[in-house]
């Protein structure tokens, strides 16, 4: 890996730990050279490509500051957002949430006319092993993310598969988070054999109606467990997924 790279992930890290505060001015190049042991060069470089991920910005005539990234970020950059620490804001579950709202009943709707008999076959198997591990948050996450790819790949969307395909990390922090709350691994999976019924009769509406009210499920009761905690932060540690 060359110097760049280096300073790159090493500061990358650094910013998503939380050393350089949103908001605050960076060092100057100078002191970030001397302080990581790299030219001036290398370290321009590695700031420029920051900027250009959104976790800092430039401004004219007084410096680099790190960006308000949860606001800017690409759905790649949450992802390492995620990974390199061991917590989450509760607004952004709460706006994972909204946006599976606003995407998956449709898609739940249009997969239900469109699942081919050996995708359903698969999605069926899904659903039996989380019914069979309503305990094992792993494979809970495993089942249930492999549930809603399907739903949305069978949906016939390519901008929505394209977007869930990125979404994994994101995804596997958020459903980690969830299968943690009491009996939400039965309940939910009760909701996707009913999806799987709808599907087999090829129902869209069912199919919809279900996804509608597993979904406002889930949120509430994230919503409450944030309520309860009465955190702004979610700790990710006690349940940090598998790669």
């Amino acid at each position: 890996m060359n110097k760049i790279n280096e300073l790159l992930e090493q500061l990358e890290a650094d910013i998503l730990r939380g050393d350089y505060k949103i908001g605050s001015r960076l060092p100057s190049e100078r002191q970030i050279s001397e302080r990581y042991g790299v030219s001036r060069i290398t370290t321009r470089d590695a700031l420029s490509r920051l900027c250009q991920m959104g976790l800092l910005r430039k401004a004219p005539q007084s410096g680099t500051f790190v960006n308000d990234y949860l606001s800017e970020a690409s759905m790649e950059l949450l992802g390492k957002i995620m990974q390199a620490t061991d917590t989450i804001d509760a607004s952004v579950l709460i706006s994972l949430l909204e946006f599976r709202r606003v995407n998956e009943v449709f898609a739940a709707r249009k997969a239900a006319l469109e699942i081919p008999e050996k995708g359903l076959r698969e999605f069926e198997e899904w659903v039996r092993r989380g019914l069979a591990h309503v305990d094992d948050i792993d494979v809970l996450c495993d089942c249930d993310y492999e549930i809603h790819r399907s739903i949305i790949k069978h949906s016939g969307n390519i901008l929505l598969t394209l977007l869930f395909n990125s979404f994994k990390t994101v995804y596997r922090h958020y459903t980690g988070f969830f299968y943690t709350q009491p009996q939400s691994g039965e309940t939910t999976f009760n909701h996707y054999s009913r999806l799987v019924s709808a599907f087999t009769s090829r129902d869209a509406e069912y199919a919809g109606h279900i996804m509608e009210t597993l979904l406002a499920y889930a949120e509430n009761t994230v919503k409450d467990a944030i309520s309860y905690n009465g955190e702004e932060k979610i700790q990710l540690k006690s349940f940090r997924m598998r790669a």
